[in-house]
This record gives structure tokens, sequence and C-alpha cells, in this order.
């Protein structure tokens, strides 16, 4: 939450006050044509109870974790190779060019100078020292447009909750707010925004690869959109906080005491399940049904449930090969298996005979067993 906002100021005035230091470092990187690949998160525990049933692999970030939250040589490395050189490479291919890339990076003690020896098709540059505010791209406007469509998102999703929950208050929201939310967001601002505002930050450094440049005003429009939803929440808030209510916000500010807590046993990741997925549609329609009978326009309402029905097909898909696999399934899986035949539990007993004139080799056969006769 900005330290300007009014429930900073607040909690900061509260008995026992402690500062607000959940934090995390967010790694970007986008090309002169305003591409920008999947953005890197480094948090203060691998695996927060907010995920703890998601998969790592399948996160909308390329997650890490240090437990100051700080990039390191070896994240750095590790990001390097599984993050940057896979997603550059995909992005390349999807535009039919070679694998040759040109990496420009600040010059901080987090950047190995090992990485211009690690792939043989990317070449590393670093940037002079001291030059990050002048000379790198994204510090030319494309960082601040990011932080400023995450906040208004931000704002956007406790007016949204406040607003479908008239019970609950932004003090309880804030409380509750987790890594998982922000990782959420953080993509959401990425995706955001535009490929000509990042290309035009390439301006400084290489002005002839530059075609046309945004003017980053747009960032104005975003901090008034803030500024207008701040103020709904402020009106949402009704009564300023009592010092109770701040002292509880603090007890678990922004949900990190709980969130910061990794699971000691490993957790598997839960996975869609057609009961699942039967219920998300079920919600879904009733959503849609409602939509169409409260809208007095029939043509918003239409497009507002196609746009639904839209963004679950890939739900609907999954669901449907699901249903293929369990068509597929062998009928001897739902057969109970017969009892295997247990062998009797013979004791035997080994008796030496003597053995037979006629069949030295394998003893005597049963004829050649009779009483001893007596002789007299």
């Amino acid at each position: 939450m900005p330290k300007r906002t009014y429930i900073h100021k607040s909690a900061k005035q509260a008995p026992g006050f402690k500062p607000l230091k959940d934090r995390l470092t967010l790694v970007l990187c986008g090309n002169a044509a305003g591409h920008m690949i999947k953005p890197g998160v480094v948090y203060r525990t691998g695996n927060p109870r907010s995920l703890r049933n998601k998969s790592k692999d399948c996160l909308p970030v390329f997650w890490q974790h240090n437990k100051k939250a700080w990039m390191t040589v070896i994240l750095f490395t590790e990001w390097f190779n599984q993050c940057f050189v896979p997603e550059a490479k995909k992005y390349l291919e999807s535009k039919g060019m070679a694998f040759k890339i040109l990496l420009v990076i600040d010059n901080a003690p987090g950047h190995p100078q090992s990485v211009c020896f690690a792939n043989a098709n990317v070449e590393v540059k670093f940037l002079p020292a001291n030059s990050t505010s002048l000379l790198q791209p994204l510090d030319q406007g494309a960082i601040k447009c990011i932080k400023a469509t995450y906040t208004r998102l931000l704002f956007g999703k406790l007016r949204d909750t406040l607003h479908a929950n008239p019970d609950c208050n932004l003090t309880g929201l804030w409380k509750h707010f987790s890594i998982a939310d922000a990782i959420a967001l953080i993509a959401e601002a990425v995706h955001e925004v535009k490929p000509r505002t990042v290309s035009g930050c390439w301006k400084r450094l290489w002005r002839d690869a530059v075609s046309e440049c945004e003017d980053l005003g747009a960032i104005n429009e975003e901090v008034m959109d803030i500024v207008n939803i701040a103020k709904e929440l402020g009106e949402d808030c009704g009564e300023p906080f009592t010092n109770e209510e701040l002292e509880e916000l603090m007890q678990s500010p922004t949900g990190s005491d709980d969130d910061v807590m990794e699971d000691t046993e490993a957790q598997t990741p839960s996975d869609w399940t057609l009961q699942k997925l039967a219920t998300i549609f079920r919600q879904a329609q009733v959503l849609k049904d409602m939509i169409v009978e409260y809208d007095p326009s029939m043509e918003r309402g239409i497009m507002v449930t196609r746009g639904i029905t839209a963004s679950l097909k890939p739900l609907h898909d999954l669901f449907d090969e699901a249903k293929k696999r369990e068509r597929q399934l062998p009928i001897t899986m739902f057969l109970n298996k017969a009892p295997a035949a247990a062998e009797p539990n013979i004791l035997r007993r080994e008796v030496s005979l003597p053995t037979s004139s006629r069949n030295p080799r394998t003893g005597p056969s049963a004829g050649d067993l009779r009483p001893p006769t007596e002789s007299g």
C-alpha cells in the first residue's frame, strides 16, 4: 500500500507500531519492439500458504525466493537460464527469427559477469556504472507505468470487493491481501502496458530502433484513476479507523505473517476434476442468466455473456479432454481382481529310503517297499 494512503499513515500512528516490511523484488525485461517476457518475482519464502496448492511452474510470474527477497548472483543466473533464454527463444521463433540475442543489463552486484559466457547465442552487455537512471530503457518510464497500473488494479480490486460485500471493511480486506493476489495483479499490470510504451523507453539508448514513441503522459491518467478510486474507498470506509482496528491491522500486515509461513510438508498442487469444472460452469450459467435478466440492454447483455463463454473456453476444453480420458479407461480398472489362489501350506518331511538295485538313482518304487520277512 502506498505510504501516502490513509491506511498506511494511520497504521504508523497505531500503538505498538511496526513497519509494513513485506517486500518482493520484481524482475522486468523487455525489448525494443515493445515485447515483455514473463515478469520474475523474488519473494522471501519459497512456499507461502496462499500458493501451497499451486504449481510454481505454472504461475504467471517466474517464481524465486530468498530470505531477504533480494536478487543474488545465483538467482540471476537461474533467471537467465530458466526464464530469459526460453522466453526470448520462444518470442524469436514466433517471429520466424534466428536465435541471436543482445541482453543489456545494469552493472549491479547481483548481475555476475559469468552470464556473458552462459549461452553462445546470447551476447551480454553491461551498462556503465551509475547510468541506470539515464540509460536503462525500462527506467525511462516503463517501470513507473507498471507501478501505476498495479496500484490502480489494487485499488480497483479493493473497491469492487467492498461493493460486492458491503459487510466487509478496508482494514479486513487489506489484512488478507496475499502474495497470490500480488502476483496476479503484477502479471495483469505487465500485460496491460502497451508495446509502444516499452519501445519508446529505448529512445535514449537506441534511437534508431524506436519508430514511434507513445507519450508517457498516459501515466497521469492512471494516477487520476487511482485518485478517484481512492476517494471511493475513503467514502466506503465511513468513520476513521479506531486504535483497536489499527492494532488488529498491524498484527498481520497484508497477511504477510500467515502468508510467509511455509508448510513443513510438501504439498501436491490440486488439479481440476470433472466435479470442480461442472461447478464452475453451473455458477457461470447462473451469472449469465442474471446478466441477461437484469440488463435493460439486450445487446449489451448478450455481448457480456458471450465474453464470459469465450473466457471459459480453456476450461471447457479441459473438461472435454477429461471426459474423453474417462471414456477411454479400460474396463478392467473397474473390475475387482479375483484373489490369487493360495498355495496350501503342507509340511513335508523327507524320509531316507534304501535305494533299489533296479533304479539306484531315483530310489525304490512303490512296489519295492515290502515289510521285512522273518528268518528262522
